[in-house]
């Protein structure tokens, strides 16, 4: 049993979908800072979350995001799994998918899928395909198709006129910081993603650049008022 603090602001997932009183993008992005520190500490003391998602992030105290549900979590640098039962597919990162393969950096594409949630209103990823095998294959599929679409039969047998790849765009209102953020946290070979750890610390610019001209828009308000 895992005890853990209470969270009264639910989860970021059904924040983002709240359409009467939405989340302003100065929220959204303190929710993504607030999310990969989370993720930078379990990185540092290595473990692997394998479970990242915006249902996943609870709002606390003082609107501070925190990870939950750690029931799939594992301590080790590395992880492989020979069949993938009961597991979130739509945030899994392709080598997890075509192998098995857990890391630190498929984590990390976890957090580029629910960075995307949060700036598309907590929508599911990849809503227009519903079977497992094509979500599968489609994600898998991205880099074959790249290189040489005619080489994606030999996996699993798959064609890709049945198999149409998989890519998560930016949302419509991303800022394009973040979404090149996202896009880094996406890319397919795990070694070209960057770490939890440098993560925060570009979102954490981010965050501060906004806070800084929210800061200096409400400077010059007052100075036309007066």
């Amino acid at each position: 049993m895992i005890v853990m603090e209470l969270a009264r602001g639910g989860s970021v997932l059904s924040r983002v979908q709240n359409k009467k009183d939405p989340p302003t993008e100065e929220e959204k992005v303190k929710y993504c800072s607030d999310a990969v520190h989370g993720l930078a500490y379990l990185e540092s003391m290595q473990i692997i979350h394998r479970d990242v998602a915006a249902r996943n992030c609870l709002i606390g105290e003082e609107n501070t995001v925190k990870l939950c549900d750690f029931g799939l979590s594992l301590l080790g640098m590395q992880y492989r799994e020979k069949k993938l039962k009961n597991v979130p597919l739509r945030w899994l990162a392709p080598e997890t998918l075509k192998s098995g393969r857990y890391s630190f950096k498929s984590d990390v594409w976890s957090f580029g899928v629910t960075m995307w949630e949060i700036f598309a209103h907590g929508q599911q990823p990849y809503g227009e395909t519903e079977g497992n095998k094509e979500i599968r294959h489609g994600v898998i599929h991205q880099k074959v198709r790249a290189k040489n679409p005619a080489a994606i039969s030999w996996i699993s047998g798959a064609h890709p006129m049945f198999y149409p790849e998989l890519k998560l765009t930016s949302p419509s209102g991303m800022p394009a910081d973040i979404s090149e953020l996202m896009r880094r946290c996406l890319q397919y070979e795990p070694q070209h993603r960057p770490t939890a750890l440098e993560l925060a610390q570009d979102l954490d610019a981010a965050k501060n650049a906004r806070m800084s001209a929210k800061k200096f828009s409400s400077v010059i308000k007052e100075m036309f008022r007066l």
